[in-house]
């Protein structure tokens, strides 16, 4: 691929989200716009808290909080969607509603989704599995060999012959519990994928993948999108990311003490952990010159994009700031871009009080050392305080908040800006927190 492919500015054509406490764009961005929060305690039906929940940290198989942000739960819209029963059955929560939000931003583009006169197209999504729907497959198929481990319990021994009937009522129980399909059954969308299900059910040809990259999940996959749209191997790409706040998933985060049990505040003097969400991103890409041949409405353009690894460090939730240097050089190092063009940043910020300081620290001296001295204070921003941590859809939510702000040629409020993290030295760093 030559240098000048490689560089090649892409445009936003498309898109469309469902986020906690926002069903639509014009939804999102009023609960932006007014620093609203719209993560709180969860439903009893998304947490079992008799099971899993117990305030005191340190607890086994546990979350010391209860805390989350989902998105709404509403009927598949089979009038917008024209999907038969049967299908609708194989589909997995997660996969409709993104199915749906892709629909929309076929929608938002002057697309007809189920009739799209491009079919060259690749459909790239952050996403590590759907919703707990997986773990109700894993229950079901390998509660009959767990069951078994009892036999080797001595309290367990001594029922003697009743004991195999308590066996089976286990199994049975937990299967009525878990009404998971047996793996390998329903295979015919391609496994079910959640990029599968896009691309299949819209007729596209070209490439389907799946991204799994933690939080950076669906950054990474908008990353191999454009990659695919600047060598010119598809027309248009579909890139996002779906995120399903699954109980399971709160219990992994408290064994590393990196969740809040009091709310996601970016930046803070008291921030002290993420609070995890769901949310549903699609963009619709093409190159620029395509999207201005083709007479697409453009929402915005993107101009570089900067990939790199924080590498080796003391943990998973300590990053290094010389690998997120190195992102923010190699972006600005497309198309001779001009950081003192910089009139807004939205940071990854999952309101730890060592992330957010590391990442200060690292785009401050990205700003200064592109710049070649002191740069003048940039507005800096995190959606996670309004919405919390998205997980695999993180970096899709902060682009769509940015594009937002654009088009309203608008900075929100950073929730709770006024009252700063002291970690940090905001007389040398050159950003300013707008509340």
């Amino acid at each position: 691929m030559s240098d000048q492919i490689s560089r090649q500015a892409i445009a936003i054509v498309g898109m469309a989200c469902r986020m906690p406490g926002a069903d639509s764009l014009a939804e999102f961005w009023e609960l932006i716009r007014s620093g609203q929060q719209s993560f709180g305690p969860l439903p009893d039906h998304r947490l079992n808290r008799d099971l899993l929940f117990d305030p005191e940290r340190g607890r086994i198989c546990k979350t010391y909080t209860d805390l989350g942000g989902l998105v709404s739960e509403r009927p598949f819209d089979k009038q917008k969607n024209p999907l038969s029963d049967e299908l609708l059955e194989k589909l997995d929560t997660a996969h409709k509603v993104m199915l749906e939000v892709a629909a929309d931003a076929c929608r938002d583009a002057g697309y007809n989704p189920y009739n799209l006169t491009e079919r060259n197209a690749g459909v790239y999504i952050g996403n590590t599995g759907g919703s707990e729907q997986i773990g109700d497959v894993v229950y079901s198929t390998i509660v009959e060999e767990g069951a078994h481990v009892l036999e080797n319990v001595k309290a367990f021994q001594a029922l003697g012959s009743e004991s195999s009937k308590y066996l089976k009522q286990i199994v049975d129980e937990t299967r009525r519990r878990y009404p998971g399909r047996k793996i390998g059954e329903d295979r015919e969308l391609g496994a079910l994928t959640t990029s599968a299900v896009i691309s299949e059910v819209f007729g596209l040809d070209g490439p389907m993948m799946v991204v799994d990259a933690a939080c950076a999940s669906s950054l990474q996959a908008m990353s191999v999108g454009i990659r695919a749209l600047r060598e010119g191997s598809i027309e248009m790409a579909f890139v996002g990311g779906a995120s399903y706040c699954k109980s399971d998933s709160l219990v992994l985060f408290s064994a590393a003490q990196s969740v809040s049990p009091t709310g996601s505040c970016p930046f803070h003097k008291q921030a002290d952990g993420l609070v995890t969400a769901e949310g549903y991103v699609i963009l619709i890409l093409k190159t620029l010159e395509k999207a201005i041949a083709d007479k697409d409405k453009i929402h915005a353009v993107i101009s570089g994009l900067g990939v790199s690894s924080d590498g080796r460090g003391k943990s998973l939730w300590a990053p290094l700031k010389k690998g997120q240097i190195l992102a923010v050089q190699r972006a600005y190092a497309q198309n001779n871009l001009d950081p003192r063009r910089v009139q807004f940043i939205e940071a990854h910020a999952t309101s730890t009080q060592v992330g957010d300081a590391t990442e200060l620290q690292a785009l401050s001296e990205s700003i200064n050392g592109l710049i070649g001295g002191q740069a003048p204070k940039i507005p800096i921003g995190s959606v996670k305080g309004n919405i919390g941590h998205t997980l695999e859809t993180a970096g899709m939510a902060g682009i769509v908040k940015t594009v937002l702000c654009l088009k309203h040629k608008t900075i929100p409020p950073v929730v709770k800006g006024d009252q700063l993290s002291e970690e940090i030295d905001w007389s040398l760093c050159p950003f300013d927190i707008p509340f």
